[in-house]
């Protein structure tokens, strides 16, 4: 729900006429530290990304998934002053889902895309981390923030400093 919420949101600033925040926009997801959580991070956005991409036709699950979309549009639009409508903002993201940019910012060799993390350059960017998201980066335009790091046994003082950080 976090990356329909982010689709959505992204669509609302492109479309509001009152907001000159530019056109593209991040989401950092913070995951564990574990390369491999990261490509399953990566994965899993994909997944609904490919949801969304409906050149190849539109079946039952495309067709779920575009309602969700559309309700979650409703609830997020009925708070906010405004005269755009939630089928414009799915017609908008179902235009604009091809530009996306999904993108592992964890090692050295990835410094490429921590930039365009950092600065992004298409309408929907997913950044996925870990510790050198702890590190601290400056993210332009960061519209939304999934922190999905596990902790082993239980919460400790620590996690809680770093999850108020973040």
């Amino acid at each position: 729900m976090a990356i329909y919420r982010f689709l959505i949101r992204v669509a609302i600033l492109n479309l509001s006429k009152e907001h000159n925040y530019g056109n593209n926009f991040s989401m950092l997801i913070h995951t564990a530290g574990q390369t491999n959580d990261h490509i399953e991070d990566e994965k899993s956005v994909n997944k609904v990304l490919r949801t969304f991409n409906i050149e190849d036709g539109v079946d039952s699950n495309k067709k779920k998934a575009i309602e969700s979309l559309h309700g979650e549009a409703e609830k997020i639009l009925k708070n906010l002053d405004g005269d755009i409508s939630a089928a414009e903002v799915v017609e908008f993201v179902l235009d604009n889902i091809s530009h996306n940019e999904v993108l592992i910012i964890n090692h050295k060799k990835d410094k490429q895309n921590v930039i365009r993390s950092c600065d992004p350059e298409s309408k929907f960017v997913f950044a996925i981390g870990g510790n050198i998201v702890s590190r601290g980066l400056t993210f332009n335009n960061l519209l939304s923030f999934f922190f999905s790091r596990n902790v082993k046994n239980k919460l400790q003082q620590n996690t809680y400093i770093q999850r108020a950080r973040m």
